[in-house]
């Protein structure tokens, strides 16, 4: 059952970037999600990574605007804004995805994902693929059933998942205890090396105004989403991705120090229909200088 009317949500914050939105009711749960891009243009719904939160979209503005796009970005389950769904596997983001679909009245629409959002989108070609118009990955982990190299953050945070809740929800309170004391600039560390502090987004906010947003939503609720995605992302993703259907584009930077380049081969490797795009660089970088591409990807073009 998902509920048509949408409700206006505050902007959070104080800061050079304020991130409002709308909220929808999908099978009896809040979502929240804020639009970006061109209001009247082809649909295309944005997955952020982990953490991270609906303020992601502000990354696809401009080049959405540009290309004819209305990006929608909810703030996944747990997020800002978002009810969470405790036990929540991969797989439940193709659900996910759909009634958010359903509740807009929106038949299709193209899906992005971005680093731990990866997965979630890639559900949505699996198993509604009728609802996707095209599929875009950037920066995405591969399944845990994958051989490849893991950065050591990724691999800690997988192992306490499969073994020991307890574990996992102290290392996820830690975590966030700690992003949620850093400055911008120091946030901006964590995820792109590149010269990019003072290159603006959206309208006067910055790349570090807008991240420091993200993960103030990302953690507006505590740590536990990053619980439920960490334990997702290292079970079982529910679905088999040598079966996923139409068209993938697969994008990774050779330099990104978050998610392994050797997980976006992989998903090249296995998946039946992709489109590899290896690029020169980061893991935020990979947005700020490619979001364009995996748009039109992403919109079927």
């Amino acid at each position: 059952m998902t509920s048509r009317t949408t409700t206006a949500v505050p902007a959070t914050g104080d800061g050079a970037f304020s991130c409002p939105g709308e909220r929808v009711t999908v099978d009896g749960r809040a979502v929240t999600f804020a639009s970006f891009g061109d209001p009247d243009g082809t649909p295309v719904v944005a997955l952020h990574g982990t953490p991270g939160s609906r303020a992601f979209g502000a990354f696809l503005d401009a080049p959405a605007r540009e290309r004819g796009v209305r990006v929608l970005a909810p703030d996944r389950p747990g997020v800002g804004g978002s009810a969470r769904a405790p036990g929540r596997s991969v797989a439940d983001g193709a659900s996910f995805v759909a009634g958010f679909l359903d509740a807009l009245d929106l038949d299709a629409a193209g899906v992005l994902g971005f680093s731990g959002g990866g997965p979630h989108a890639l559900a949505c070609p699996a198993l509604v693929p009728e609802r996707v118009h095209g599929t875009a990955l950037l920066a995405s982990p591969a399944p845990p059933s994958a051989d490849v190299p893991q950065e050591p953050m990724i691999r800690a945070t997988h192992a306490l998942a499969r073994h020991t809740t307890l574990g996992l929800s102290v290392a996820c309170r830690l975590q966030a205890a700690v992003v949620g004391r850093q400055d911008a600039d120091a946030v901006l560390d964590l995820f792109t090396a590149a010269p990019v502090a003072d290159d603006v987004v959206v309208g006067d906010a910055t790349v570090p105004d807008v991240l420091e947003t993200e993960l103030e939503l990302a953690l507006e609720r505590g740590h536990r989403a990053l619980v439920d995605d960490y334990r997702a992302l290292a079970t079982d993703w529910g679905f088999d991705e040598y079966a996923v259907g139409p068209t993938v584009h697969v994008f990774h930077g050779s330099e990104d120090g978050n998610v392994h380049p050797d997980a976006g081969a992989y998903l090249d490797r296995v998946l039946p229909d992709t489109h590899l795009h290896r690029e020169p660089v980061d893991h935020l970088e990979l947005v700020l200088e490619h979001a364009g591409d995996a748009l039109d990807a992403a919109a079927g073009r």
